[in-house]
C-alpha cells in the first residue's frame, strides 16, 4: 500500500497539531499507515484509508467523497483512476476513503441479508459513525459516492433501496443478479422498483459485470441476460442507471474498467470547457458560467482544475494558450477567476505577477511574486526555490 503517489493521512493521530502539519503540505496526502477508526455499533477497529486532491489546501471549497468497500483491493486503483479522470477534467476533484474488510471472511457481512450479510450493521456505521467523523475532519460536500465489489455489492445495493438518503451515486462492480434481495423478490424486480419509485431521492447507480463471467456460469449469463431485457423497458423516475458486460474481462480484474466506465456514467458532462471556447472574447465569464451550470446539474458545487493537463483542460493551461496567441487581458481575467477557487495557489499568484510584469506594472507583479513565493513555502516547500527564482527574475 505504500507507494510515492498513494499517500496516506494518518489520522490515528489526527490531532489539532497533525492538522496544522498537513495543511503546510502540498502533498496529496500524508505517508504512512491507515488508521484505526473504532466502531461502537460494529465492535471492532475499522481501518481506514483517506486521499485528498493534490490542491486540498490551495482551495476553500468543498469536495465529493467516493467511499470504497475493499479498499485492500480496489483503493489504490480508485484514487489513480480519480486523479486521472481529474486532471483531463472529466470529473470533480474528489476524496476518497477506502475501508478495508478487516480480516479472513468479513467481506460476507457486507453482502446481502439473503446471503448471510450484516449489511444493516455496516449501513448504521456508514450513518452515525464514517460519514460524520468525515464531515467533521474534511471539507465535504453532501455528494457521496460508494463502491463495492462481487460480495460487498450488498451494502452498495442495499443502500440504494434501503437508505437512499445516504449517497448519491452506486457503483456495483461484479454484480450479482441471481441474488434475490427478499426470498420473493428477484435482484432485477427490486432493481425496477426502485428506479421507477417517484420518491427516490435524484442519484445514479452503475452495474457492472466481466464477460469472462458469463461465458462459463450459465446461471449469471441467463440472469444478466434477463435483467438487459427488463431494464430496457422501465421508465426511471430520479435515477440514472446503467448496467454494462465488460468485454474481455474477468471477475475482479475488470475493476479499472468498471471504475472508469461508472465515473464517466456518473458525470457525463465531464467538466472542461476550455477546449470548446478558443474563440471566446470573455472567457473568464464563459467559464464562470460553464461552472455555474454543471453545478446546478450535479447538485454540488463544481470547479475548473487549476493545474491539470498542459494542453488547455486547466486554468493555467489556458492561460499558457491565451498568452501564446497574445491574449494578455483574457488571461489576467482567468487567473483572477481562478484565484476566487483557489486563492492559495502560488502557481496563479506567479503567472499573474509575470503577466503584469510583461505589462509594465512591476510593483504589483512585485508583491504577486513575494506572496507566491510565501505560499509555495508553505504549501509546496518542495518547489519553493523554483519559486524564488522566478521572483528573481521579476526582480532583475
Amino acid at each position: 500500500m505504500k507507494k510515492a503517489l498513494i499517500i496516506l493521512l494518518v489520522l490515528s493521530t489526527f490531532s489539532g497539531q497533525a492538522r496544522q502539519q498537513v495543511s503546510e503540505r502540498n502533498t496529496q496526502f500524508i505517508l504512512g499507515k491507515p488508521f484505526l477508526l473504532h466502531s461502537d455499533i460494529l465492535n471492532e477497529d475499522k481501518e481506514i484509508y483517506i486521499s485528498v486532491p493534490t490542491d486540498y489546501h490551495e482551495t476553500v471549497h468543498d469536495y465529493p467523497v467516493v467511499f470504497v468497500l475493499e479498499a485492500e483491493f480496489l483503493f489504490n486503483i480508485t484514487q489513480s483512476i480519480t486523479h486521472i479522470l481529474t486532471l483531463r477534467s472529466e470529473m470533480p476533484a474528489s476524496i476518497i476513503v477506502g475501508i478495508t474488510n478487516g480480516g479472513p471472511g468479513k467481506r460476507s457481512e457486507l453482502t446481502l441479508p439473503t446471503q448471510g450479510g450484516k449489511v444493516y450493521d455496516h449501513l448504521q456505521f456508514f450513518r452515525e459513525e464514517l460519514i460524520p467523523y468525515i464531515k467533521k475532519n474534511f471539507r465535504v460536500n453532501d455528494h457521496r459516492t460508494v463502491m463495492g465489489l462481487s460480495p460487498t455489492t450488498g451494502l452498495v445495493l442495499e443502500a440504494f433501496w434501503s437508505e437512499p438518503d445516504l449517497f448519491s451515486a452506486y457503483i456495483s462492480l461484479c454484480t450479482h443478479l441471481g441474488w434475490n434481495p427478499r426470498r420473493d423478490v428477484t435482484m432485477t424486480d427490486k432493481l425496477i422498483e426502485t428506479i421507477e419509485d417517484a420518491e427516490h431521492p435524484k442519484s445514479a447507480i452503475y452495474l457492472a459485470r466481466a464477460d469472462g463471467d458469463l461465458e462459463w456460469n450459465d446461471f449469471a449469463k441467463s440472469t444478466f441476460q434477463a435483467a438487459e431485457e427488463k431494464l430496457k423497458k422501465v421508465s426511471p423516475k430520479n435515477v440514472r442507471f446503467q448496467l454494462e458486460a465488460l468485454e474481455q474481462e474477468e471477475h475482479y480484474a475488470m475493476a479499472p474498467a468498471g471504475i472508469r466506465n461508472a465515473f464517466r456514467f456518473i458525470y457525463p458532462r465531464g467538466t472542461s470547457m476550455f477546449l470548446g471556447y478558443r474563440d471566446s472574447e470573455q472567457i473568464a465569464r464563459d467559464v464562470k458560467a460553464h461552472y455555474e451550470n454543471l453545478s446546478r446539474a450535479y447538485g454540488f458545487d463544481v470547479y475548473p482544475v487549476n493545474l491539470g493537463d498542459p494542453h488547455s483542460d486547466s486554468i493555467l493551461g489556458f492561460v499558457k494558450y491565451l498568452t501564446r496567441f497574445k491574449k494578455a487581458d483574457q488571461a489576467v481575467d482567468l487567473i483572477e477567476l481562478g484565484l476566487r477557487y483557489y486563492p492559495n495557489s502560488p502557481d496563479l499568484h506567479m503567472r499573474l505577477a509575470e503577466l503584469y510584469q510583461e505589462a509594465g506594472n512591476l510593483q504589483k507583479a512585485l508583491t504577486l511574486a513575494d506572496k507566491s513565493v510565501t505560499l509555495a513555502e508553505k504549501y509546496q516547500p518542495g518547489k519553493s526555490s523554483d519559486f524564488r527564482e522566478r521572483l528573481n527574475q521579476i526582480k532583475d
